[in-house]
């Protein structure tokens, strides 16, 4: 029939006061953590579970994290939707389009990387220029997860209807799962 066996053991790393916390993504012994109603970004050392608040957004909620080889990190805010580079030292805004939400940031090829937005269900491919272009509208109200294969293809996760769609390097675009789900992460 089945089994029941005990899960791993967890244990409190940090404390925050925060009532939300939204995103998270972590490398090495770096664990970036981005937070709801102040918009704040924590960056907690995991041996030593010491933190300190690496960035204060103005818009109240950070929805999307991810870490990119440099040791910075790429931060999402909600609403108005922006996108911030927050280092060890600074942080300063990369993309700033005029979707309410960014629900996730996935690093991409050649040092770009894909935000992907609500209200209007489009992901971004942002250079390091600074200039931006759409990668995908997925005709959707948001989309809401991404992620990358082996083969540099996109997996986005979106929102009103819940879909997973696979998006090649072209554009070209499959969707995997039409669910009756409202989103998929």
């Amino acid at each position: 029939e089945g089994q029941l066996t005990l899960g791993p053991q967890s244990e409190l790393l940090y404390e925050t006061a925060e009532p939300f916390i939204w995103s998270i993504d972590g490398s090495g012994s770096s664990l970036w953590i981005g937070s709801g109603a102040s918009g704040k970004v924590f960056r907690i050392d995991t041996t030593t579970g010491s933190a300190e608040i690496a960035f204060e957004a103005r818009e109240q909620n950070i929805h999307a994290i991810a870490i990119r080889e440099n040791r910075e990190s790429l931060v999402g805010t909600s609403p108005n939707g922006a996108v911030y580079r927050v280092g060890l030292e600074e942080a300063e805004l990369v993309f700033d389009p005029d979707d309410r939400y960014i629900w996730a940031i996935e690093p991409y090829l050649d040092d770009t990387f894909l935000v992907a937005t609500g209200n209007s269900g489009k992901i971004y491919q942002v250079f390091p220029n600074g200039n931006s272009e759409i990668f995908y509208d997925a005709d959707t109200t948001h989309v809401v997860a991404l992620t990358t294969d082996s083969q540099n293809r996109v997996l986005a996760g979106t929102g009103t209807p819940g879909q997973v769609i696979r998006i090649e390097s072209n554009g070209d675009a499959f969707v995997v799962l039409d669910s009756t789900f409202p989103e998929i992460r």
